[in-house]
């Protein structure tokens, strides 16, 4: 009778395990699958056998706290790793100190500059004023651009190509004049000026930029082309070289004005032989032509992104330029 009873109580699921009794089958199922992991012929494994041939119990209860153990240590070992590596990205950071210091810098506050008057001004004959348009004058307002400005305002030698003359080494540089030159009392505006020498004071020319409509960089234009040797060799007028010295030709570029209330056209073509002055009176007189363009209402763009108006305009002055050019082109005068 009492085999029978014992035999249904044998073949009982896991939930008749008494609470007592399942931490150490947990352990135990842990501590096989541990073993089977693990190198074979543990030193120091004894624990003597009962006459049914099985293993004490103590011998189980050390081989669980071995494997306590030995999961304690890894567990461990992968912490002190952890913060091995933390501390070594604390001692050499991933974001160099250099950007770091440079994000610390104060933000660049343009109307401390010299040359921010010169850009507010022609803003301004756009009718484009502060605070209304805040984000417009900004945004026209970049450092570099500033920079370059300042550079173009202390100037530089240019040989300059005028309709009927021979080139001749000039200075030239931006100025803010009076309107009215006659009266010092005007309002001043920005200004390319034109002297014979850096300290001359005497000026030769003065144009005001809010009529530059357009920048080329090309020497295939009508004041150009008679002094053109080849594509890359134009002659030109050089300090120690004569008035006929062979220069390269890559340096030359045009700055295009129109006098929209007088319809009245002109350009200043000027070569450079140093490709920094080049590089950055081009880029100057492009971003010039850029702040001309600004409006507070929607204007016709090219596929370039350029002005409409100011295209036009250039192409009007190009065009005049060439015919005016075609009746004066008799002969060179040296003066």
């Amino acid at each position: 009778m009492s085999s029978r009873n014992d035999a249904p109580t044998m073949a009982t699921d896991s939930s008749s395990i008494s609470p007592e009794e399942r931490p150490r089958s947990h352990r135990h199922q842990r501590h096989r699958h541990h073993q089977r992991r693990s190198r074979h012929g543990r030193s120091g494994g004894g624990g003597g056998a009962n006459r049914n041939g099985g293993r004490h119990d103590n011998a189980h209860d050390d081989d669980d706290d071995n494997s306590d153990s030995t999961w304690a240590g890894a567990e461990e070992d992968s912490l002190s790793f952890a913060e091995a590596i933390v501390s070594a990205m604390d001692a050499q950071p991933v974001v160099p100190p250099e950007l770091l210091r440079n994000l610390q810098e104060p933000p660049f506050i343009w109307n401390r500059h010299p040359s921010h008057r010169i850009v507010l001004c022609l803003l301004q004959h756009r009718g484009i004023y502060l605070p209304r348009y805040r984000e417009l004058v900004d945004y026209h307002m970049a450092e570099l651009f500033l920079h370059y400005l300042d550079l173009c305002r202390e100037g530089a030698f240019f040989i300059h190509y005028s309709a009927g003359k021979w080139p001749k080494e000039r200075f030239f540089r931006i100025r803010m004049l009076p309107v009215n030159r006659l009266e010092a009392q005007t309002e001043s505006v920005p200004h390319l000026v034109i002297t014979l020498h850096e300290s001359g004071v005497d000026i030769l020319d003065a144009i005001p930029l809010n009529e530059l409509v357009g920048v080329t960089t090309t020497p295939q234009t009508a004041r150009f082309l008679p002094f053109l040797e080849s594509p890359r060799t134009i002659i030109g007028c050089r300090e120690g070289r004569g008035h006929r010295a062979r220069l390269p030709a890559d340096g030359a570029f045009s700055l295009w004005f129109y006098d929209v209330a007088q319809h009245k056209p002109r350009s200043v073509d000027i070569l450079t032989c140093d490709p920094k002055v080049f590089d950055i009176w081009t880029k100057t007189f492009q971003g010039l032509v850029s702040v001309n363009s600004s409006s507070v209402v929607q204007v016709a763009l090219t596929p370039q992104g350029e002005s409409v108006e100011l295209t036009e305009l250039t192409r009007a002055a190009q065009q005049q330029g060439e015919v005016a050019h075609g009746e004066k082109f008799g002969g060179l005068s040296s003066s």
